[in-house]
């Protein structure tokens, strides 16, 4: 959600969105993320279960929202 003070409740939202999620897309590794035995994930480098790794929550994100826009 975009903060009335954050300088962009100005900007039409949908466009803003729908622009930020273009460019994610185009950043995610295609690679899909190799977990270790504790969690981690190699194929990213990111150390942490939670929240999961980046390129993962990005993947997820692109999706919901093609589906909110597809339905």
């Amino acid at each position: 959600m975009i903060k009335k003070n954050s300088g962009l409740s100005n900007v039409h939202s949908n466009d803003w969105l729908a622009r930020s999620l273009a460019i994610l897309e185009d950043m995610i590794d295609p690679n899909e993320c190799n977990y270790d035995h504790h969690g981690n994930c190699q194929e990213h480098g990111w150390t942490g279960i939670d929240p999961s790794c980046p390129r993962k929550r990005a993947k997820e994100l692109i999706a919901e929202f093609a589906e909110m826009k597809a339905g």
